[in-house]
């Protein structure tokens, strides 16, 4: 009993039993064998007493019982597992600020890698990025469609037009991606320079050459998509819509290529127009499929 933990405040007799948990249990007997010895002795035990004996046990249990990993925790370290008590008693685990950062450190790395790719593949990641970029646009597109169209059509039961998905997607493979790479790097060899005047004949090029060749390559595939492909209404169809579908982007796309041209450099004009390309594509991919009068082959 000599070798018990001196008694003291409540946070010292605590301490006290975490560190020398043998002697606790020690004295625990000693108190508990004490009081069972005569019917004096148990009506000496105080009410202190019997609830130091419960505090002891309990002590030994905690330390004991519990791995270290969660005492150190309980100690205000920062073991696995972090928890908040709840009425005292239950501990309730917190998710850990390393799964955040996890994801963040995740799509950093994906930029990477993308970036990566597109210094050393340069037209195959443009072509994929422009892809990706205008199947996603139709397919929003087309939803758009269907919720105008209420449960009436084909769009409005959640079905799909895969073929004008897939012939979108490939305008951005084939043509958008490999054009554009050599598009850029034709102005900014052409017009050198980064000042006002540069920027804008750059950004002037790329409203009166680049953009109606993509907007008249929308307009053939939706034709195709309508197995009304031919040259009679192609024609009609670029007569009716092209200039009105390029003076709409009056108010789009300039203010984008400025942007493009003004703070990035060549490899990275492409995907960030392909960024902005994407409400703007499901504004022209519903351009393109408006219904209209086809000219009989």
């Amino acid at each position: 009993f000599a070798a018990a933990p001196p008694l003291g405040t409540r946070r010292d007799r605590g301490r006290a039993v975490m560190q020398n948990p043998e002697a606790a249990a020690m004295a625990a007997a000693a108190m508990l064998s004490g009081a069972r010895g005569s019917r004096a002795g148990r009506s000496r035990v105080s009410r202190r007493g019997a609830l130091l004996a419960l505090r002891v046990c309990l002590g030994l249990v905690l330390c004991l019982g519990l791995p270290a990993s969660l005492r150190r925790g309980g100690e205000g370290e920062r073991g696995p597992l972090r928890g908040a008590s709840v009425g005292g008693s239950a501990m309730v685990p917190v998710l850990p600020a390393g799964a955040a950062a996890a994801g963040v450190a995740a799509v950093k790395q994906c930029g990477a890698a993308y970036v990566q790719f597109l210094a050393a593949h340069p037209v195959q990641a443009k072509s994929l990025t422009a892809c990706a970029i205008f199947a996603s646009a139709d397919i929003t597109a087309q939803r758009i469609e269907g919720a105008s169209k209420g449960l009436g059509g084909p769009q409005g039961r959640g079905l799909l037009d895969c073929r004008r998905t897939f012939a979108y997607s490939m305008v951005g493979l084939l043509f958008f991606g490999p054009s554009a790479n050599a598009w850029f790097a034709f102005v900014l060899r052409v017009v050198p320079g980064n000042g006002l005047l540069s920027l804008l004949a750059k950004t002037a090029l790329g409203q009166l050459f680049f953009g109606p060749y993509i907007t008249a390559i929308f307009f053939a595939a939706a034709l195709w998509c309508g197995n009304s492909l031919t040259w009679a209404n192609f024609r009609q169809k670029v007569g009716q819509d092209l200039v009105p579908v390029i003076i709409a982007g009056l108010a789009f796309w300039p203010v984008c290529d400025f942007v493009a041209f003004w703070l990035l450099s060549e490899h990275y004009i492409p995907p960030f127009l392909n960024v902005c390309s994407f409400a703007w594509t499901v504004f022209l991919s519903r351009q393109a499929t408006r219904q209209q009068r086809t000219v009989p082959p």
